[in-house]
């Protein structure tokens, strides 16, 4: 390893200009790594079975410490590694050059980091060593999010060309047991995604991997192109550097087959090798690059968020700066020693390397020359770091930087999707920056009149009620108030294409403690009403075994051409031998016309110690009408409050818990909006199992925080 960066960019001369106090906070802040919580990537073996012409093994074996004996990273030195780090995103085991099945400690480890860092690892193999007794193994003890595999040709020859020494009709075998295995156990995690390696010798291949990747029942098929390397003089001639007419050809075409089969295909630096080529400077009508686009300064740097989401630790301990073949050589620092990767992802080093990015100054040369980040200004930068931490803490402070900031999200969006990347969604309202004012109360009588129809929820009388004009009726029972008539369209809105407000962040919020608290999750959660939030991308990207379902059928289309048929579906879809341990609606219950038959057809499709859990507006004191006007909406036609929802529990034998939800506003929400939503409330319908943590929760937390009690 060598020695830690220093900054060795053009413009070291350069003097900047010292910032301002408002801009020295926000820059500690967005340099902090308290705020950040990383995806950890950690190389636990050294041994490898396969020799993959691309592979710099032998360079890298050759500078181990002569002192160390082994070629493992054992269970005890990971969690020493880890004392301090209290949260971390998700672990991939091993990103490194070894094999990872050859470490005797793998199943120990990956249980440490699910059971004690609330991560449920990944692992990366080549395939030769899933026996049938090593995916028993798997599904028994290790509890992975996902299995990638590393193959890098669609056929024996092509295939066994690359990674020499393996056997391809072993490997095949072994994932097909893998998935055999899952399906007699009903269950659809760890996922299988596999892992291609594009060079010259086979790109050509890419169709063909697709209808693999298909074949044995992959989640997903991910290219990542080879580029020319220092540490392999050699294999440059093999190098995807330049886009060509041929290897757009060979893109488009297996994205388009991919599209047919439902395989997601993800093709990274796709920016990169689907640019066109430059035109004739004569040409005078050329569009002006996104950095010249951008109307904020003229300095530019890598949007790189490697420093802020990622730790890659070798073998050895340290840590590199990022994971790619000559970057995990840049070391950050870390050793063996005890918390080494707590104190390094806080330590100096790291936070000159993303003040480096966040300011474009100062780049070291390796990021400057680095072609997978494209060229951005500092400030989208510094913008999605921003959102990234609100998202993860709702940290008050990073709004109310948010809410200076000198570029608008709409700004923001567009840009980052213009570079091939997807923006940090908070589902915000990005009409305008100033906060919305509280609105006042408009007062309309409410008198009770003759009786109306029985209750929807309990089946006792109700007495009418009337309320922003519409009629509503109160049962005298459960004191379940409901809408009367209503437009079934409009009742059904808020669960489509037009994503509910705050739901992305309340519904991850939700599967964090879900997962993370109460260790559900087994048998997957189940997002139900989600509409088009980030929510069922993120989680599944975190290893957590998720399905979404919602009512409108363009969404739903939509949403599976993105994740596929068995990750979205509408409800009356969801299958009866399907038991989730987790349901979440987020803004949903209010939409439950016939609650007591939901109720049922959900129980039904729930384990025994599931959870349910969402947020919804709850009446108080019988006053359906509030500032807020919640239930004005025609599309609301379920009207909750604790006695109401305590009873909707005990039909499926559950308890109830109710909390007030801090932070609860339109868009981003914070501190200025917190007043919009007095009777905003998180519940929880729970077994008795879980009645000590409920009642310690509501004794310590009556109001949850937005990102974690």
């Amino acid at each position: 390893m060598k020695a830690p960066i220093s900054p060795d960019a053009v413009g070291d001369d350069l003097q900047p200009t010292p910032p301002d106090a408002a801009e020295s906070a926000r820059m500690a802040l967005l340099t902090d790594g308290h705020w950040l919580i990383p995806r950890v990537q950690i190389e636990v073996s050294r041994r490898c079975n396969v020799r993959c012409i691309m592979c710099d093994w032998h360079r890298r074996t050759s500078t181990l410490d002569p002192n160390r004996t082994k070629l493992d990273l054992t269970a005890d030195e990971v969690r020493n590694l880890f004392v301090g780090m209290p949260r971390i995103r998700v672990a991939t085991l091993s990103s490194g050059i070894g094999e990872p099945f050859m470490n005797p400690d793998i199943l120990e480890i990956s249980a440490f980091l699910r059971s004690e860092k609330g991560s449920p690892p990944s692992i990366i193999t080549n395939g030769t060593k899933l026996t049938p007794e090593t995916n028993r193994a798997i599904l028994d003890d290790a509890k992975l999010a996902t299995l990638f595999v590393s193959m890098h040709g669609a056929s024996k020859h092509s295939a066994e060309a690359i990674m020499q020494g393996a056997d391809f009709e072993a490997i095949v075998a072994g994932l097909n047991d893998f998935q055999n295995q899952k399906k007699n156990r009903k269950t659809t995690r760890p996922g299988l995604v596999l892992l291609m390696v594009g060079m010259k010798q086979n790109i050509a291949e890419l169709p063909d991997m697709v209808r693999l990747a298909k074949k044995l029942g992959a989640e997903s098929l991910r290219l990542t192109p080879m580029e020319e390397r220092t540490s392999l003089p050699e294999l440059s001639e093999q190098a995807i550097d330049e886009p060509t007419d041929e290897l757009r050809q060979c893109i488009e075409n297996a994205e388009s087959l991919a599209k047919e089969l439902n395989v997601n295909l993800v093709v990274m630096s796709r920016h990169r090798l689907m640019a066109r080529q430059d035109k004739p400077e004569t040409q005078t009508n050329s569009k002006p690059t996104i950095v010249e686009k951008l109307p904020i300064g003229k300095q530019t740097t890598k949007f790189c968020m490697f420093p802020f989401d990622n730790i890659y630790v070798s073998m050895e301990g340290y840590i590199g700066l990022c994971c790619s073949a000559e970057g995990r050589d840049v070391c950050m620092g870390g050793s063996l020693e005890r918390g080494s990767v707590a104190k390094t992802w806080d330590g100096q080093e790291y936070r000159k390397i993303r003040r480096s990015l966040l300011t474009g100054e100062n780049l070291p040369a390796y990021c400057q020359a680095c072609r997978r980040a494209p060229k951005a200004d500092p400030l989208l930068l510094q913008m999605h770091v921003l959102l990234k931490i609100y998202r993860d803490h709702s940290l008050a402070d990073a709004w109310d930087f948010l809410e200076e900031f000198p570029m608008e999200y709409q700004q923001y969006e567009r840009q980052v999707r213009r570079l091939g990347l997807t923006p940090i969604d908070l589902t915000c309202n990005t009409e305008t920056k100033q906060p919305l004012k509280q609105r006042g109360v408009k007062v309309i009588s409410s008198e009770q009149v003759e009786p109306a129809e029985a209750c929807r929820l309990c089946g006792s009388a109700t007495l009418a009620r009337t309320a922003y004009k519409a009629a509503f009726a109160e049962c005298t029972h459960c004191r379940f108030i409901f809408r009367r008539a209503y437009d079934r369209k409009k009742q059904a809105e808020g669960m489509g294409l037009s994503a509910g407000v705050g739901g992305g962040y309340r519904e991850y919020f939700l599967a964090q403690m879900l997962t993370n608290d109460l260790g559900l999750g087994t048998n997957g959660l189940l997002l139900f009403g989600t509409g088009n939030t980030n929510t069922l991308e993120t989680l599944l990207e975190e290893g957590v075994d998720v399905v979404g379902c919602d009512l409108s059928l363009e969404l739903i289309e939509q949403r599976r051409q993105q994740f596929g048929h068995d990750r979205f579906c509408h409800s009356h879809e969801l299958r009866a031998d399907q038991l989730f341990d987790g349901l979440i609606g987020v803004e949903v219950f209010e939409h439950f016309d016939a609650p007591a038959e939901t109720l049922s057809f959900l129980n039904e499709r729930l384990t025994q110690d599931a959870v349910i859990c969402g947020t919804t507006d709850f009446i108080q004191d019988g006053q359906i009408e509030e500032p807020a006007e919640y239930f004005r909406s025609g599309s609301h036609v379920a009207c909750w409050s604790t006695q109401s929802m305590t009873y909707a529990a005990s039909l499926i034998d559950r308890q109830l818990a109710a909390f007030q939800m801090g932070n609860p506003g339109i868009g981003v929400p914070g501190r200025k909006t917190a007043r919009l939503w007095p009777n905003k409330r998180v519940f929880f319908l729970y077994p008795p199992k879980y009645q000590f943590y409920f009642d310690s929760l509501q004794k310590h937390w009556p109001t949850l925080p937005i990102d974690r009690p």
